[in-house]
C-alpha cells in the first residue's frame, strides 16, 4: 500500500530557516508533539488534511519537497527487521 510519508531532513531544514521547533510547528498546525516526532520518524503518515496544513504552513515549499510517496508494507517490514536486529544487537552486548 503506498502512503505519503515526511521527507524528514527536509522538513528540518526548512523549520530551521523558519526558526521554529518541531515542537512550535507542531503546535502550529494542531497536533502533539508526540505525533509529530511519530511523522517525522516514518512510524506514522500525515493524512490529506494534515499534509495541506503542512503545504500552508511552509508556503514556499511544494509536495515533493517536503513528503515522498512510499511503499508502507516495505517500509514496516523494514522496521520491523531493524528492530529485530537491534534487539538481538542490544542482548549481544548485554
Amino acid at each position: 500500500m503506498l502512503k505519503v510519508a515526511i521527507r524528514q531532513n527536509e522538513v528540518e531544514q526548512l523549520l530551521t530557516r523558519r526558526n521554529l521547533s518541531r515542537n512550535a510547528f507542531a503546535s502550529r498546525l494542531g497536533i502533539s508533539s508526540g505525533y509529530m516526532s511519530q511523522l517525522m520518524r516514518g512510524s506514522r503518515y500525515p493524512s490529506a488534511k494534515l499534509r495541506a496544513k503542512f503545504l500552508r504552513s511552509l508556503r514556499n515549499a511544494n509536495f515533493d519537497d517536503i513528503f515522498e510517496i512510499v511503499d508502507a508494507a516495505e517500509s514496516q517490514e523494514k522496521e520491523g527487521r531493524n528492530g529485530i536486529e537491534a534487539h538481538v544487537q542490544c542482548r549481544r552486548d548485554s
